[in-house]
């Protein structure tokens, strides 16, 4: 009867590969025994490795596979829990695994390698881990402008992924405070900074694992500050309403200005006009001044300038040389009074005559006396000038001195009983004046004729005035009898 075996072969027959086995014939009796032997060849296990897990960045395409397999066999075949492939193909132990999109937002994947060719063996397995971090991005910030009064400039970089760590650079000379490690950190200005105009500072991703490093840099423009100049303070002629300006604006990346002022009068073509020109009001006249300010525009990232410029208004003189005058011959001095105000208090007297100033020429009330040619020629005008008019110009006033030659009052009389019969003999003459010497009695005729009321000798007295205005006085006694008396002028006055 057959009865099935089981062989377990030892470790030594392992190792060697096979194993031979006799089956002899017992209870044979009579006859011999017989046999019959058996080879059986051992086929190893296969030993199958994956390789080590990996970690990989998020920017490498493929990632390197180095599987082995050894022992029943050295043919294998990669698999993917993922969605990757394998190059050249997935049977290459040493492909190369290349990775999709899935794969990264998964954060990793798990790569199987299976053994083949393995009878009478069953395959073998073994997985790889790769595991798939997010590469860093530094942003240093977008590039900004500054002004070069600015000691320091505020950073505010990031890192996504990595590390979230990062490391501050910098073309310039300037130092990061309180570290260039802080991504927050302040970039103070290097003294070559502003001369070069502009500076990089740039912003390297650390920590970063298998990534490589992510750099970005952000431009620092570094423009000067402009200088307003408004220009030097004026003194002008209230009279002078119209006031040329030349501001300048330097320094910096403007020369551009606007004009403003604290008065209320108006600038020309415009107040954008560094050589425009300022019409005062009439309250910024009558004020005494007026501030004008000059601001820089177009500054960028710079504070605006400011320089201002005071306009000061000096009152135009205005004077009063006097009314104009009638004199006589024989009036030698004339007393002046002129006055004057606005922006001085100091004139000076001239003459188109020949005649002199008493004291001086320079006293306001001073005395004109008149010379021979003066009286000769019947007039001179006195012209009075303001003096220390500073930025106005002078005023003047004309005095005429008209000088009329002065008449000879005369007359005759003859009394018939108590009427007195009076005849002109005055030259020449345009208006007459009598008084009869009684206290009561008078007339503007000029040939009167008067009736005493008493008899008596009386004073009659003869005022008579010419086209000049020059007046001339006589005087003579009468006497009033029941005869005619003729009385001759026997005194004068002058």
């Amino acid at each position: 009867m057959y009865k099935r075996q089981a062989y377990t072969p030892s470790p030594a027959e392992i190792s060697a590969g096979s194993v031979q086995l006799i089956f002899t014939s017992t209870n044979n009796g009579v006859c011999a025994a017989v046999k019959d032997t058996m080879a059986i060849s051992i086929k190893p296990e296969a030993i199958v490795n994956a390789g080590v897990n990996q970690t990989v960045c998020s920017s490498v395409s493929s990632v390197s596979l180095a599987g082995t397999i050894s022992g029943g066999t050295t043919t294998g075949q990669w698999s993917t829990l993922g969605s990757g492939s394998f190059n050249p193909n997935n049977t290459s132990l040493n492909a190369s695994y290349i990775l999709n999109a899935a794969d990264i937002a998964n954060g990793s994947v798990q790569l199987i390698l299976t053994s083949t060719n393995n009878s009478p063996c069953s395959s073998k397995q073994d997985t790889v881990r790769i595991s798939i971090t997010s590469g860093p991005l530094a942003f240093a910030g977008n590039d900004v402008s500054i002004c070069a009064s600015n000691s320091a400039i505020g950073l505010n970089g990031t890192v996504n992924g990595g590390g979230g760590t990062g490391i501050w650079t910098s073309t310039g000379s300037g130092t990061f405070s309180p570290a260039n490690t802080a991504l927050n950190a302040n970039y103070v200005l290097g003294t070559g900074d502003a001369t070069a105009g502009s500076v990089y500072i740039v912003l390297t991703s650390t920590n970063n694992g298998s990534c490589a490093a992510s750099t970005d840099s952000m431009k620092v423009t570094i423009t000067s500050p402009s200088i307003a100049n408004a220009g030097v303070d004026q003194t002008t002629c209230g009279s002078n309403t119209i006031i040329n300006l030349n501001g300048n604006v330097s320094g910096g990346t403007t020369t551009t200005g606007l004009w403003s002022t604290l008065g209320s009068g108006s600038f020309s073509p415009g107040n954008t006009s560094l050589s425009a020109s300022y019409t005062a009001s009439s309250s910024d006249v009558s004020t005494g001044t007026v501030t004008l300010i000059l601001t820089t525009t177009n500054n960028a990232s710079c504070t605006a300038d400011k320089d201002t410029m005071t306009i000061l208004f000096t009152a135009q003189p205005q004077v009063f040389a006097g009314n104009n005058v009638v004199v006589c011959s024989g009036t030698n001095t004339i007393q002046l009074n002129a006055s004057i105000t606005g922006g001085t208090t100091t004139g000076a007297w001239t003459s188109t005559g020949s005649g002199s100033f008493s004291p001086n020429n320079t006293t306001l009330n001073a005395a004109y006396v008149l010379s021979a040619a003066d009286v000769s020629s019947g007039s001179v005008q006195l012209i009075f000038t303001s003096t220390n008019n500073g930025n106005c110009a002078a005023d003047k006033d004309t005095l005429n001195i008209s000088i009329g030659t002065k008449p000879v009052a005369a007359f005759t009389s003859a009394t018939s009983g108590l009427t007195a019969t009076f005849t002109d003999q005055s030259s020449p003459a345009v208006s007459w004046l009598w008084t009869f010497g009684n206290g009561a009695g008078s007339s503007t005729q000029q040939n009167p004729v008067y009736i005493y009321n008493n008899s008596g000798t009386y004073t009659v007295t003869l005022i008579i005035q010419n086209t000049s205005g020059c007046s001339d006085t006589t005087f003579a006694t009468v006497t009033s009898v029941s005869y005619t008396h003729l009385t001759l002028p026997t005194n004068r006055e002058v």
